[in-house]
């Protein structure tokens, strides 16, 4: 199974903005790859990342708890049948949309 760091080098920089923007970090680093590691070294530090988890909406946490029971691993139709669809778009329609401001559904 791939690391939070070799997950977010999938991305790219516009997407890890949004997830330092959410997790209330400055995102600075000369390209991606570094970027995605500095991310995922400051989302995994045990304080901030349970005082995430603790401000999520009660929805978004049982989704998390069902995600943790099942070791991270559920069939995604049975994810998004219980906690709705989530909406694909490419990093063009993501920056012109902002769809982290108005999520269409907990997922």
């Amino acid at each position: 199974m791939p690391t939070l760091a070799q997950t977010l080098a999938l991305q790219d920089y516009g997407y890890l903005q949004i997830v330092a923007e959410l997790w209330g970090f400055d995102l600075e680093a000369a390209d991606l790859k570094r970027a995605a590691a500095r991310l995922a070294e400051q989302m995994l530090q045990s304080d901030l990342l349970l005082e995430i988890i603790a401000s999520l909406p009660p929805q978004a946490g049982q989704a998390l708890l069902a995600l943790c029971r099942q070791n991270g691993r559920l069939k995604w139709t049975t994810f998004t049948r219980t906690y709705g669809d989530l909406r694909e778009m490419g990093p063009a329609r993501r920056d012109r949309e902002l769809p982290h401001l108005a999520p269409a559904s907990i997922s």
